[in-house]
Parts: structure tokens; C-alpha cells; sequence
């Protein structure tokens, strides 16, 4: 074999050593951190089956316990004695928000945590800090959730309801403040936790998972225009059949949901600047700002939410921050004597709403 070959051949070699040593690397046995772990299996059709890690109670060096219903921030934070708050909580008080070099913190079952936790120290491999629970102190679940629940419902009457509800007798209302606007809201019944939609017209529902917007409305013709007052291009979009005939201020301040031309059909949300009921039509922005690049077209599909109008079916709610009651959230109710509402200001409009019965959310 000549010079040159026998380089080749070697090189080979030491190529194949290196290529197979490299794969026979040892690896840790176990991952560094839970998070790195597997928490499911493939199944031989190859769809994925939940297979998590059975729970197991571990503490470390320092333990501190957690009661939101029944602990005190000026506790020493003991299973005795608890605190109120963790100390990550910028609500936390006292002893609790003073502690420091903690490694578990045990949230005691059954109990609520209502609350923002903002990490302001690291853990370590050897010692990560640990955010727990004990099957031996208290009982179901230890909950920790940011939601704020509301309270002080009443039922709505005929007087008090606004223009074009369809049956405020079985309305129940909550006045929930302005400081945040409520994009979630759910409610728990006898004991499962439901996702409560803002009023909407039509009352769709996910009929065909391949196509969630197949109940909804259809536009039949889409024109854009330029309002003098506003300066900026806009879409005058007709469904002559859906929305036509209703009173000449109507439909004002709800919100459209609809696809869009140029964005793969994407669907955006625009409130609602005017309606002509002679036509059936609406105007509205475009996705970002005007419709000077992207606009609905005919076939295009869109939904109405938000409006008191809509508040006709049990499972809805409507949030009133324009209108004419500034601060009010209304649930519909199948059986008017079970609905409360409740007044909760102006300062917040409430991102996500969640009840709590029998001990469940």
C-alpha cells in the first residue's frame, strides 16, 4: 500500500474510534432538574399518553408552611403557626416577607393561594427550592392561581338593565371596577371548573375541530372607505341577513371578530365604529391600524361580542366599560332567582373570573 493509501486508511480508523467513542458517552442517570425528565410516552400509533412522575412529598434543610386562609405574615411560619403569604408575594408582611434562604415552602391542601409570586432568589442543583405540598396537612389540592374572585352579586332587574337585553330578569351582575378588563371568566359547577364566553352572536361552538369558525357568520360583500373624521381607511362590511333592521345605534362599541383577507384568514378583533341598519353593515379598522393593506373580503367569516344584546343564552357574560354602566360584569343564567351580581368599580377591567363552590374553583 502506497504512502498516501495507508494515511487515508489510518485516518479512517482513528475516525471510526472517535465517531464511536463519542457515542458511547456516559450520561448522567438521572436529569439535573424535574423539569428535564420525560412526563410521557409514546404509544406504538405514536400519539403521546400522560405518564408523570408519581407526586412525593420532599422537603430540604429549611421549611416554611403556608396558609393564605388561616396564616399570619408575623407567624414564624411554622406547620403550627403559618404564614399568609410567601415571601416572593409583594403582599407579604413581617416575618414573612423578611425571610430569606428558604428551600421548601409548603402550601397547605385545600386551601387557595391568591397571589403573584416574583422568583427574587435561585436555588441550586443540590438544593432547589421547592414549591410543595403535604398530603398530611390539610386536605384536596394546594391551589395557587393570580384570578380575583368576585363577590356581591345581584340579581338585575327590568329598571336596572340596559337598552336591548333580551331577559335582564334572568341577569345577575357583579360591579367589578375598571382597573382591568375581564378576558377570562369561569365559574365552577357542582364541582368542574367551565370557561364562561363573553356574549356573542351567533352563539357558536367548536362543531368542527378542523374548522373552529365554521358556525360563524358570512360577509356577502366588503367596500373600503375613508371617514373624513377619522382620516384613515376603514371597512364597511355587509351581512344584509344577520344584521340589518336593528335601531340606527346599535351594534356601536361591541367588538367584530373577523377573518381577514391577505393574512391567511386570519381572524383580528376591532371594535365596532358604526352601524347603517339599512344595509346590514359595519365599520371597522383592520388588523393593526387602517385597511389600506389588508381588509375583509365576500366569504370571509366573523362573530359580534360583547354587546348586552347578545347576554340571551345560559354560560355568557358581558362586560359593561363603555356604555352605560362603566364597571359592571353580567352573567346569564338559566333560572333568574340563582343569579347575583355584584358592583366592582371602575379601576380594573377583569381579565379572567373564577368561582369557587364548595371548595372547588
Amino acid at each position: 500500500m502506497s504512502g498516501p493509501a495507508k494515511c487515508l486508511a489510518v485516518a479512517a480508523v482513528l475516525f471510526s474510534i472517535l465517531y464511536l467513542g463519542g457515542c458511547a458517552r456516559p450520561r448522567p442517570d438521572r436529569p439535573a432538574f424535574p423539569w428535564q425528565e420525560q412526563h410521557a410516552r409514546v404509544l406504538p400509533q405514536g400519539e403521546l399518553e400522560w405518564a408523570p412522575r408519581p407526586f412525593q412529598f420532599e422537603t430540604g434543610e429549611t421549611v416554611r408552611y403556608i396558609d393564605y386562609e388561616g396564616g399570619d405574615d408575623n407567624n414564624p411560619g411554622t406547620r403550627e403557626r403559618p404564614w399568609k403569604h410567601h415571601p416572593w408575594d409583594e403582599n407579604a408582611e413581617a416575618n414573612a416577607a423578611a425571610a430569606e434562604g428558604v428551600d421548601t415552602y409548603v402550601f397547605k391542601r385545600g386551601v387557595t393561594y391568591r397571589g403573584v409570586l416574583r422568583a427574587q432568589e435561585s436555588g441550586a442543583p443540590d438544593r432547589p427550592i421547592r414549591l410543595t405540598s403535604d398530603p398530611d396537612w390539610g386536605e384536596g389540592e394546594a391551589v395557587l392561581i393570580s384570578s380575583e374572585r368576585i363577590t356581591g352579586w345581584r340579581r338585575l332587574t327590568a329598571e336596572q338593565a340596559p337598552r336591548h337585553m333580551p331577559e335582564p330578569e334572568k341577569v345577575w351582575y357583579a360591579d367589578i371596577g375598571t382597573d382591568y378588563f375581564p378576558r377570562g371568566v369561569w365559574a365552577v359547577i357542582d364541582g368542574e371548573i367551565e370557561r364562561i364566553h363573553l356574549a356573542r352572536t351567533p352563539n357558536w361552538k367548536v362543531s368542527n375541530p378542523d374548522d373552529v369558525n365554521s358556525e360563524w357568520y358570512v360577509w356577502e360583500h366588503c367596500e373600503r372607505t375613508t371617514p373624513e373624521d377619522i382620516g384613515a381607511s376603514r371597512v364597511w362590511a355587509v351581512d344584509s341577513e344577520n344584521l340589518a333592521g336593528l335601531e340606527e345605534d346599535a351594534l356601536v362599541h361591541a367588538t367584530v371578530w373577523s377573518e381577514f383577507a391577505g393574512v391567511m384568514g386570519t381572524p383580528y378583533p376591532n371594535p365596532i365604529e358604526a352601524y347603517d341598519p339599512e344595509r346590514g353593515a359595519i365599520r371597522f379598522a383592520g388588523p393593526w391600524s387602517d385597511t389600506s393593506r389588508y381588509m375583509p373580503t365576500i366569504h370571509n367569516r366573523y362573530f359580534l361580542e360583547n354587546d348586552p344584546r347578545f347576554l340571551d343564552s345560559p354560560g355568557e357574560y358581558w362586560y359593561d366599560g363603555i356604555i352605560e354602566y362603566p364597571e359592571r360584569l353580567s352573567l346569564e343564567d338559566p333560572e333568574p332567582e340563582k343569579v347575583w351580581y355584584a358592583d366592582i368599580g371602575t379601576d380594573y377591567f377583569p381579565r379572567g373570573v373564577w368561582a369557587v363552590i364548595d371548595g372547588e374553583i
